[in-house]
């Protein structure tokens, strides 16, 4: 399971720290994606379900789940591709109608999102909006604990 970044509270359902993450490489699906169309997102999350979630991902380390947000067209208020998935060893080979996505070894804002998903995840990503941060908008992405399934880790790319 993914660790938790120490950090200090900015309200109940959000908390923040600066932390570098080492790369990792994901096998899922992932299509274009709009904050504009948050209903998308739902219908991605439920057909992730329905191929069985990490168990329907061939050699998925783990039963935590990443969604990732990357090759935004501006920032968070233009298109991007968000991708559903499981880390996965670097070589594995990516099956038919599968993507496989690198998540780069970089400098990131982590937050957590704590309480009854996914109201709390919207509050958290609402806030990071919000919030006075110098995002790269190269990528961003979550990790949903196996383990704490009120539990969202979010990593925000940062110049």
């Amino acid at each position: 399971t993914a660790g938790a970044p120490s950090a200090t509270p900015r309200n109940r359902n959000m908390t923040t720290a600066m932390h570098p993450r080492p790369g990792r490489t994901l096998l899922g699906r992932e299509l274009r994606a709009s904050n504009d169309d948050p209903a998308a997102l739902g219908e991605a999350w439920a057909g992730f379900f329905e191929r069985g979630a990490t168990a329907g991902i061939p050699g998925c380390q783990g039963e935590d789940i990443y969604a990732v947000y990357s090759e935004y067209e501006g920032d968070e208020t233009q298109p991007y591709s968000y991708f559903i998935g499981c880390e996965v060893e670097a070589e594995a080979p990516v099956p038919a109608g599968m993507s496989s996505r690198v998540i780069p070894a970089g400098k990131f804002e982590a937050f957590v999102s704590e309480g009854k998903q996914p109201a709390a995840l919207m509050q958290t990503w609402a806030e990071i909006h919000a919030a006075k941060i110098e995002r790269s908008f190269d990528m961003d992405y979550e990790i949903h604990l196996a383990e704490h399934p009120g539990r969202v880790l979010i990593y925000i790319g940062v110049k």
